[in-house]
């Protein structure tokens, strides 16, 4: 069989004329008449075959094919099976079909005909690349994601290993393979794979993304130019550089609607007139990049900075000219989502998902199945009903509810349904609808939301044995039914169950350690954190209270490294860099402190913590070894640029200037600073004298004082010697007072020290004489 089957319409393919008349018509963009001719249907009616392995894999691509094109593309397909199939064999962990999707049959005689490849060829790459593609059909198809696809997948891809696919000769068909990978890791939102296989992806064909800042203005009127952000794609492997008119000619792209705005310009113009000019982008770079974008999106932290990189991206390839069409659809549909925030773009997101949408349902544009489906495999590949729902989300965000409404019952999103039916209150109008559609075809969904918009659990139970007690949406409808009441102990074990049956709910796996940490049932609740951080690591607040679990559960070494990854996460948020502190502090990670701490001013610059300070640099001072088994004064100079940097902030902190004098080795230098010290606490504690352990501690400060002032005066150096004096002089006003106010109020626990501090100063008097 040809092996361009991995590598589906392109203007450039064709079909040898040794094919088989199956093959042929796929390549020909005819695969529905393989579906019309009479010897499948024959096997569609009695369930009897014997077909050879090429004619079972043709018969798979050309019912895979019919899928997409009605599903994905908005295509109509010329054959209807006469005959109804039990597809319930493709429910997958309790999950259903959606109910939007058309022609299931066809998936299923899809999925039973490559289960029986794989099984008989388990290292045909043919087979397993189109067996890698139904799974991600499949998925598409499913209400969520499921573990068990994506345990087949995996096992399926670890034999689709660097060795194996460079059996794939043409460098473009294995590309294009390792970009399908690539996608449905994206999928299931596995960012360190992601990460992993992108790196190795630009390293093997050697590509790189150029990211740089270069002047430009953003609106109409903005008289400076201001750097921003810029993107351009280079590489030396031309295969991968074919134009893309030359794979793509005859396709017409959907266009992206202008801004239509009096401020806002519709790109970003750059002041050096090279940057404006586009950069022409091969279909395989284009795809290369749609996936880049879409990994950015999953794992950055949702910010302005992240969008606007996010955007520089979409519109390299929103202005080219040539390309795949799934490409050019799904790079639109990112960018209706990214735009949807904000009200200068609001307006062209919704006409712009209007006429994506008309285009879908009219096919206006009159291009072939053939067109549209090229590198569907390796696009994002989302479904015609998720685009119309997108089309109702931002109508809620304009307030057209009723409009909204319209939608979310023609696609069947009935918890969509509830809130617009809230938020009109008509609320029982939902419950109404749910209940007729039980009536026409019970599934354990419907009894869930049915549940939902009544409020009864009895409904729960109802779902739960509808599905032979498989259903893990009615456990997770249990669950969050008594989550929002807030009665945790019962939510837990049906949140549980629910995960049991089904790993992949990022969600849940948040509620559940939710709930279990409220209850201080940490060993449960760090479980959870655990797991839903490996889904979705970018949640800073996740990683916190992961770390907190830890904590409590004594293990603050693992603390100390999932706090990393919260920073990694949010690297502004000063309660997660306190945590962080502390932690560091307890495991004896003086480094992390110093470093915690010091952006901890940063962030809020009137930040102080005596306690981990003194922690802190006595460790430091004491050179004590670290967690790393280093020794802790090679710290010492950030440490006091650190402490200098308080004390210009907090004056009247003399604990300050006292640690910080711990750090210093010149005596003239220590002496200052514990002068410093001694202000700052007189200045903190004006009535110090009234209080005999304040006292106590003025008198030990003036004995430490007086002492480096002496020795700062052994063997001064001319140019240092009105310096010193100045300082002795201070030591002996600073001693003299402290005495005084010691004597005075004949404090008992200052007697021995009055007469170690009397001693240095007529040790400082006879040296002041003798400086003169």
């Amino acid at each position: 069989m040809s092996g361009k089957l991995l590598f589906l319409f392109e203007s450039c393919d064709s079909c040898d004329s040794t094919e088989n008349q199956l093959i042929k018509n796929i390549f020909d963009g005819n695969w529905n008449d393989n579906i019309d001719n009479e010897t499948f249907k024959n096997y569609v009616v009695s369930g009897e075959e014997n077909f050879n392995k090429d004619e079972k894999l043709a018969y798979s691509i050309s019912c895979l094919l019919s899928f997409l094109e009605v599903n994905f593309v908005g295509s109509t397909s010329r054959v209807k099976l006469d005959i109804q199939m039990n597809c319930a064999d493709l429910q997958v962990d309790g999950i259903e079909i959606n109910a939007n999707m058309k022609n299931i049959e066809y998936l299923l005689i899809a999925n039973t005909f490559l289960n029986d490849l794989i099984k008989s060829y388990p290292d045909d790459i043919l087979i397993l690349i189109w067996y890698m593609r139904m799974i991600k059909i499949h998925q598409s198809a499913l209400d969520e994601n499921s573990m068990t696809l994506f345990d087949t997948f995996k096992k399926i891809q670890e034999k689709l290993s660097r060795s194996k696919l460079e059996e794939i000769e043409n460098i473009r068909h294995r590309f294009i393979i390792q970009l399908e990978i690539i996608s449905i890791y994206l999928m299931y939102r596995r960012v360190y794979k992601v990460d992993e296989l992108i790196k190795e992806l630009k390293n093997d064909y050697h590509i790189e993304t150029v990211e740089e800042g270069i002047l430009g203005k953003r609106t109409k009127w903005q008289e400076k130019a201001l750097p921003q952000f810029h993107v351009s794609i280079q590489g030396d492997k031309s295969d991968l550089f074919t134009p893309p008119q030359a794979t793509h000619e005859n396709v017409k792209l959907l266009k992206l609607l202008e801004l239509e705005d009096d401020t806002r310009l519709e790109s970003v113009k750059y002041m050096d007139e090279k940057h404006n000019e586009l950069q022409i982008l091969s279909s395989l770079l284009q795809n290369f990049v749609l996936l880049n974008i879409k990994y950015l999106q999953i794992s950055q932290p949702k910010d302005k900075l992240s969008d606007e990189e996010i955007q520089s991206y979409l519109m390299l390839l929103l202005k080219q000219n040539h390309g795949a069409w799934s490409i050019r659809l799904e790079s639109l549909l990112i960018n209706i989502k990214l735009e949807s925030n904000h009200q200068r773009t609001i307006d062209r997101c919704l006409r712009q998902c209007e006429y994506v949408i008309n285009i879908m349902t009219n096919n206006e544009d009159e291009l072939k199945s053939s067109d549209k489906l090229s590198y569907i495999f390796s696009s994002i590949m989302t479904p015609r009903y998720k685009i119309e729902g997108l089309l109702a989300d931002l109508m809620v965000s304009l307030g057209l509810i009723k409009g909204a409404l319209d939608v979310y019952l023609r696609i069947q999103q009935w918890e969509e349904v509830i809130n617009c039916y809230t938020r009109l209150q008509l609320k029982h109008k939902a419950a109404e609808i749910i209940q007729q559609e039980l009536e026409k075809k019970p599934t354990a969904k419907l009894y869930c939301l049915l549940g939902d918009a009544l409020d009864d659990i009895t409904y729960y139970e109802k779902a739960w044995e509808f599905s032979n007690n498989k259903s893990g949406l009615a456990q997770k409808h249990f669950g969050m039914f008594y989550f929002g009441k807030n009665d945790y102990e019962k939510a837990i074990p049906h949140l549980q169950k629910s995960l049991e049956i089904n790993s992949l709910q990022e969600n849940l796996w948040l509620r559940l350690g939710y709930a279990a940490l409220s209850l201080e049932k940490y060993e449960i609740a760090s479980k959870a954190y655990l797991r839903y951080t490996q889904l979705e690591p970018n949640g800073f607040e996740s990683w916190n209270n992961l770390a907190k679990c830890f904590i409590k559960l004594g293990n603050k070494k693992r603390a100390h490294k999932v706090l990393q990854e919260a920073l990694k996460c949010n690297f502004d948020n000063w309660k997660i860099w306190e945590n962080f502190l502390f932690v560091s502090i307890d495991i004896g990670s003086f480094e992390d402190g110093l470093n915690a701490y010091s952006r901890l001013i940063e962030l809020k610059e009137k930040y102080f913590d005596e306690e981990v300070l003194t922690i802190l640099i006595n460790a430091i001072s004491n050179d004590l070894v670290d967690i790393e088994g280093n020794k802790s004064k090679r710290l010492r100079k950030k440490a006091l640029e650190m402490l200098a940097h308080i004390g210009s902030i907090n004056m009247s902190q003399g604990i300050v200037w006292e640690l910080s004098a711990l750090l210093t080795d010149e005596p003239l230098k220590r002496a200052e600073k514990l002068q410093k010290a001694y202000k700052g606490y007189v200045s903190k504690s004006p009535d110090w004298a009234k209080d005999e352990q304040m006292c106590l501690k003025f008198l030990n400060l003036s004995y430490e004082l007086c002492s480096h002032s002496l020795n700062a005066a052994n063997d001064v150096k001319e140019t240092e010697r009105m310096l010193v004096l100045s300082q002795l002089s201070s030591a002996r006003l600073t001693g003299q007072g402290c005495v005084k106010v010691a004597v005075t109020n004949q404090y008992e626990s200052c007697k021995d020290l009055i007469e170690k501090v009397n001693e240095l100063l007529d040790n400082i008097v006879t040296k002041i004489k003798a400086l003169k």
